[in-house]
């Protein structure tokens, strides 16, 4: 949804193309991030856009499921959703099951991120442009 995805993206992107640039300054603009390196960045800047949207998610599908079998809370809208769970099992509850989310988006992004900067790095080389 809206509400986890813009978040994740502007966090992610943001930290990633922040890291790049530090990365620049200290080894010049003349000069590409190897692979190793790109894998890192994407690795960090995964973890923070996941870090910050995944309470999002997470009260997302919780009020999604309420009334399943199984689910005995019953939520007045976002914000009772958030309390309750905050209320009930602390900061620790709105990130619970973030493991298998850092399992799939990692991996992910630091694919994306090598993928996406080394057929830039190529194509730049074979247009000769900046």
């Amino acid at each position: 949804s809206v509400t986890g995805i813009v978040p994740y993206c502007a966090i992610e992107m943001g930290v990633f193309f922040t890291i790049k640039d530090h990365w620049h300054h200290r080894y010049g603009r003349d000069t590409e991030p190897d692979w190793m390196s790109l894998f890192a960045m994407g690795g960090v800047s995964s973890v923070s856009g996941t870090c910050v949207a995944y309470p999002f998610q997470l009260v997302r599908t919780k009020l999604q499921t309420q009334g399943m079998p199984g689910n005995q809370y019953v939520y007045h809208g976002l914000l009772d959703c958030f309390k309750t769970t905050w209320r009930n099992f602390g900061i620790f509850g709105l990130y619970s099951g973030i493991v298998p989310n850092f399992a799939k988006s990692i991996p992910a992004t630091c694919i994306s991120y090598l993928v996406v900067e080394k057929t830039r790095s190529f194509l730049k080389g074979v247009a000769d442009i900046d």
